[in-house]
């Protein structure tokens, strides 16, 4: 009987493992479709003569998308850390 919970609770465990995978690589694709969506249309305005425009549109593309995966790499240990934690308190 402990040896079904204990494969329950591993297989669940994978599963879970699996669909944190799956959504940080829709989440990365994602940014990356914004990304160059945001520099194309930067590099358009850019080229029909609309500088001013074109570099704040650029700048805040590079910028939010830097400051989003960096600041999502500082909070990912944490959480992990605080499911370590419950796991011991349980």
């Amino acid at each position: 009987m402990a040896v079904d919970e204990q494969k329950h609770k591993h297989k669940l465990e994978n599963d879970v493992l699996s669909l944190e995978a799956k959504e940080r690589s829709r989440g990365q694709a994602c940014g990356l479709v914004i990304g160059i969506a945001g520099l194309i249309t930067s590099a358009i305005l850019g080229m029909s003569g609309h500088d001013t425009s074109a570099s704040i549109i650029g700048g805040t593309t590079v910028i939010g998308l830097v400051a989003i995966f960096v600041t999502g790499k500082l909070t990912e240990p944490k959480q992990v850390s605080e499911e370590k934690a419950e796991k011991e308190l349980t």
